[in-house]
C-alpha cells in the first residue's frame, strides 16, 4: 500500500505481544507517516499512557495476560471518550462480534492484515472528532 500522507492523528497499539506491535508501527510508520504511534504492552500501560496523551484512536488485543481487553477499552472509553476503538483477537468468540457491531469499536481478527488496518485507521482517523 503506498503512503498516505493525508491521514493524521494519534494512534495507541495496546498488545502484550512486542513483535506485533513493533511490527505495525513500523508498517504504519511507512504507510501513515503523519500518524503517530504509541504502544503499550499491557492494559495498566495503556491507560497510564491515555492519562498522559491525546489518543484518537485506540486498538487494543482482546485477551491479554494480566488485563481484560474488553474491560481495558471499557475504561480506555471513559478515560478518552472521543477516541475511536479497534479490538482484535487471534479467536474472536460470538460476544465480541456481536459488541463490535453495536458499540463504539470495530473488531479485527489476529493475524492482523496491514493493509485492512490501514484502511480502517484512515476512515477512523477521518472521523475523529
Amino acid at each position: 500500500m503506498p503512503p498516505n500522507d493525508d491521514a493524521k492523528g494519534t494512534v495507541l497499539f495496546v498488545d502484550d505481544d512486542a513483535s506485533i506491535t513493533t511490527s505495525l508501527r513500523a508498517h504504519l510508520a511507512w504507510v501513515l507517516p503523519r500518524v503517530r504511534v504509541l504502544t503499550a504492552a499491557s492494559a495498566a500501560e495503556g491507560l497510564a499512557t491515555l492519562g498522559k496523551e491525546k489518543v484518537d484512536v485506540i486498538l487494543s488485543d482482546y485477551r491479554m495476560p494480566g488485563g481484560d481487553g474488553a474491560q481495558f477499552l471499557a475504561d480506555a472509553a471513559r478515560v478518552a471518550p472521543t477516541a475511536r476503538l479497534i479490538a482484535f483477537s487471534a479467536t474472536p468468540d460470538e460476544f465480541l462480534i456481536t459488541k463490535g457491531r453495536t458499540d463504539n469499536y470495530a473488531v479485527l481478527s489476529k493475524p492482523v492484515d496491514p493493509d485492512l488496518l490501514v484502511h480502517m485507521l484512515t476512515r477512523k482517523l477521518a472521523d475523529k472528532g
